[in-house]
Parts: C-alpha cells; sequence; structure tokens
C-alpha cells in the first residue's frame, strides 16, 4: 500500500517587484510502507521545501500530498500525523531531555500523564538516551541532540518521519542511522517507519530554487 504519495507537488515563491523563484518544479514520488526514500542534491535545490511542503510547514502552489490514499494538503500541521526531526534540531533550550519529548504529547488536550511518561522511557530507551533525561539541550553534544530530536519526533508514532539533512556523528547510534555514507549529509530523507525498511534514492526535485 502506498503510504506517501506527492503529485505534481510545486512551490512557487513570490515577492512585490522581484521574479518569481520556482522552488519546486512539479514532484511525482509514492512512497510504501517500510521504505526509505533520499532526496539527494545541492543546497537551494528545493530538498527541505518539499519536506516542510509535507509536514504542513510551507504552503503549497500546486499539486497533492497524499497519506494513506488521503489528501492532506489542505490540513494545518497540528491535524498531519507527521514526524519531523529538524537539520537545526530545534530543542527547547529551557527544557530537559525527557520535557522535550513530552512536549508534544502533553501540548494534546487529553494527553494522560502515565501513558506519556511511559512513552518518553520507551523511546529514551530505544535511542539511548535514558542517561541523559535530565539534561539540558545547553550540555549535550551534537550527537545526543540529533538523537533527541529523532525521539521527538519518533514518539508521536508518526504515518511518516521527515529527517531534515541529518548528519551522521561519531556519537550516533548505528541503529539511529539513516545512512551512513557520504552521501547522507546532503541528503533529505522521508521515510514510512517498519522494522525492515528499503532504501530507495530519488534525484532531487529540482536543480534550482530556495530550500
Amino acid at each position: 500500500m502506498t503510504e506517501l504519495e506527492l503529485r505534481d507537488l510545486r512551490k512557487t515563491y513570490r515577492a512585490r517587484g522581484r521574479p518569481a523563484v520556482d522552488a519546486v518544479r512539479g514532484i511525482d514520488l509514492a512512497l510504501r510502507s517500510g521504505e526509505l526514500l533520499g532526496l539527494l542534491g545541492p543546497s537551494g535545490c528545493g530538498k527541505s521545501t518539499t519536506l516542510r511542503m509535507i509536514a504542513g510547514l510551507e504552503t503549497v502552489t500546486g499539486g497533492d500530498i497524499l497519506v494513506g490514499g488521503a489528501s492532506i494538503t489542505a490540513r494545518p500541521a497540528q491535524q498531519r500525523n507527521i514526524g519531523v526531526a529538524f537539520e537545526n534540531y530545534a530543542l527547547y533550550p529551557p527544557l530537559t531531555v525527557a520535557q522535550n519529548l513530552a512536549f508534544g504529547l502533553r501540548a494534546r488536550r487529553r494527553a494522560d500523564r502515565a501513558d506519556v511518561d511511559r512513552k518518553v522511557k520507551e523511546i529514551a530507551e530505544r535511542v539511548d538516551l535514558t542517561a541523559i533525561l535530565d539534561a539540558h539541550p545547553a550540555g549535550l553534544s551534537s550527537g545526543q541532540k540529533q538523537r533527541v530530536s529523532l525521539a521527538r519526533a519518533l514518539i508521536r508514532e508518526p504515518d511518516v518521519l521527515l529527517l531534515d539533512e541529518p548528519r551522521p556523528t561519531s556519537t550516533q547510534p548505528s541503529a539511529t542511522r539513516p545512512a551512513a555514507n557520504s552521501s547522507a549529509s546532503s541528503a533529505t530523507w522521508a521515510i514510512r517507519p517498519s522494522w525492515s525498511p528499503t532504501t530507495r534514492r530519488r534525484p532531487c526535485p529540482s536543480p534550482t530554487g530556495s530550500r
């Protein structure tokens, strides 16, 4: 079954007095359950823009985004079950690792505290964060921050997981690396979580544009 599908997805930036910039020029792709797909290309070619549109963080100029066969193009970000691990980690400095992981779950109106605590413990064990749950982001290494960002995206059990240019680090467990090769640092990844992912690579959606 196709879990994520992009149909002629397009993004054009327009500003008064300036030429229009086509950031994404009609990308078509289908991602099935258990697959991992990387968009490879130079900075500015539209990789992150594509992921931001899937997540609902960027408006769509044209085309459609479907998850599980249903269009989510018009849905706001909070109504899409999409997990995102950002390139710059986007952690909350005043919060501990445990609080960062729980933040999204507790923001939901009917979140059960015991259930949230259980999920935090489970994901921390899975991504090797148990020993630093009480630490704050300022005291973490880059690899630890990356794992916290990934765990925060996974804890909500998303239909699709998006990784914006993840960079393998020496402190990152191999089990959490989407790819441990030289191309991973310039790739943007879309994953349909499963126990046995199949890796596929596609070229960047457009040769020019804006991230």
